[in-house]
């Protein structure tokens, strides 16, 4: 069974994804998924749709404390289980598609460098659509 844990990231997305793309951790097999966005540009793409969405609708930061830019998902796979990273991928993608119903971009990057399976998935705050 998968173990999942979420964080909100306030500061920068970039050092998040910097950290997720890495080659040495997604392995040769490249496991990256970007859902409308290209991976190594979703930092930037982010940071696009949400001034789109604060121009659009006003700008509804929070008084006094930083706002949420994206969320940070880290899904982690027994080793009993005996996924592969293929699988891994796949359900990771699923996952984040539920979780956004196809509303806001998203990254999912599969770590193959360690003894477990993981996922991270990035989820921008504000939605490319509405």
């Amino acid at each position: 069974m998968a173990y999942v844990k979420m964080k909100a990231i306030k500061a920068t997305v970039k050092k998040v994804m910097d950290y997720i793309l890495q080659e040495e951790k997604v392995g040769a097999k490249n496991l990256v998924y970007g859902h409308e966005v290209t991976p190594e540009f979703a930092d930037l793409e982010f940071e696009m749709t949400i001034e789109n969405s604060k121009r659009a609708k006003g700008d509804y930061s929070k008084v006094g404390g930083k706002e949420n830019l994206a969320y940070h998902l880290i899904q982690s796979f027994n080793l009993k289980d005996k996924v592969s990273p293929e699988l891994a991928h796949e359900i990771g993608k699923k996952l984040a598609e539920q979780f956004t119903k196809g509303d806001y971009e998203f990254v999912v990057s599969t770590h193959t460098d360690t003894d477990h399976l993981h996922n991270h998935i990035v989820i921008n705050a504000y939605s490319h659509k509405t």
